[in-house]
């Protein structure tokens, strides 16, 4: 169903090529090609399920406050994911998290450093950071959900994002055009 859908867009875009500006053709071919290119890994809970055991053997590395849902490998497929239901405080809702006395400079924190560490660590990162990917359990442990979209730098990539992130640090902005 999926690739028909697809197939019927690209048609209409081929359609519309002649109303539209060529570049604005063009921009929307690319987007339109990167997005059947990702859908389909994205709707692989196989490919989900790898994700999310990657991403949460590295968190439990560090023995942050932070859960992954577990995955049970023996009920998931292609087609289906299951996981351990796990009940959170949406991070937007700002009312119910001071309710429970969660610090919220302190989560900020933590969320940052959290995402840095993915980013320029553990060389595999949470792509899909929204506020309904993420939500807080009563005792302010955060909760990462929606493994689909996942991302990897390469080595010079994420020395360059290192640097950046020195001189940011450090407020040098020498390091910061160098990077």
């Amino acid at each position: 169903r999926l690739r028909k859908d697809l197939a019927v867009i690209s048609r209409l875009l081929r359609l519309a090529r002649r109303r539209l500006d060529t570049y604005l053709y063009v921009s929307l071919d690319n987007v339109i090609s990167d997005f059947q290119g990702r859908i389909f890994d994205e709707a692989d809970y196989l490919k989900e399920a790898s994700n999310i055991t990657r991403i949460g053997e590295n968190i439990r590395k560090r023995q942050e406050r932070v859960v992954v849902p577990e995955v049970f490998e023996e009920l998931t497929s292609s087609e289906v994911l299951v996981m351990k239901y796990l009940p959170g405080i949406k991070i937007t809702d700002v009312p119910a998290l001071k309710s429970l006395g969660i610090d919220l400079k302190n989560l900020a924190w933590r969320l940052d450093l959290l995402f840095m560490r993915m980013l320029l660590r553990d060389k595999i990162f949470h792509a899909d950071p929204h506020p309904g990917n993420i939500s807080v359990a009563d005792d302010g442990t955060i909760i990462l959900y929606d493994y689909g979209m996942v991302g990897s730098l390469d080595e010079k990539t994420r020395f360059q994002l290192l640097k950046l992130y020195d001189g940011l640090s450090n407020s040098d902005p020498d390091v910061i055009m160098d990077s």
